[in-house]
């Protein structure tokens, strides 16, 4: 999905019009969207330029607690392109959303990730936490070894064939062992925390035992 967050200097002098591949087929109105007559202006402004977006008003949730109403993995994907999201974003002393990536698995992972998880999970307050693994086509994988060498710590532990999705990722039996431990080390400091996973294949999640999980971040492939 794509979310719009107007910040006060939004306002000052703007003349909407559209973007351009970005056609949304809804428009979802959450909380803190309408808050003041400037907010409400601003959004109607938006809503006209996309003239054949179904209005869905949402003032009872905030931006990210919309669903899409699907469990289909591409579906979501598609149906996020296609949803266009206003709300407000809180502070940053208080942001409800962390998303971990890229999680490389250099040496001693385990110290690092856990010493990492446990000063972020002790200083935010959160709701629900992203984790991703690196993920490359072929163009952005040449860029990085271009700048870091072919033996750099991330292309020495990639696979050497595409996943269906065209990208290269980490091995699988490498990426399920990344995740579990971090989802375990994650639940011992809030078992109710909600996790998901960010460009990741569907066996992914079902390794994990998280096809519910599936829709939480618009970049499930």
């Amino acid at each position: 999905m794509t979310g719009l967050f107007p910040t006060e200097n939004s306002y000052l002098n703007y003349q909407p019009k559209s973007a351009p591949h970005f056609n949304p087929d809804r428009i979802v109105l959450t909380k803190g969207s309408f808050q003041t007559i400037q907010q409400h202006d601003f959004v109607r402004a938006i809503c006209k330029i996309y003239p054949q977006a179904k209005i869905i008003e949402r003032f009872d949730i905030s931006h990210n607690r919309f669903e899409l109403s699907s469990s289909i993995p591409l579906e979501l994907h598609y149906k996020g392109k296609k949803t266009l999201v206003f709300g407000i974003h809180k502070s940053a002393l208080r942001l409800s959303d962390e998303v971990i990536m890229p999680i490389i698995p250099v040496e001693g992972r385990q110290k690092i990730y856990a010493s990492f998880i446990d000063n972020l999970l002790m200083s935010v307050p959160l709701e629900r936490v992203t984790l991703g693994q690196i993920c490359s086509y072929s163009a952005t994988l040449k860029l990085t070894e271009r700048k870091l060498g072919k033996r750099n710590p991330i292309s020495s532990r990639l696979e050497k064939t595409k996943c269906n999705d065209g990208r290269v990722r980490f091995t699988f039996k490498l990426r399920i062992e990344v995740y579990r431990h971090l989802i375990d080390t994650i639940r011992e400091f809030q078992p109710k925390l909600h996790i998901s996973l960010c460009m990741e294949e569907y066996q992914t999640f079902k390794a994990l035992n998280m096809e519910s999980a599936i829709g939480y971040c618009n970049c499930v492939i």
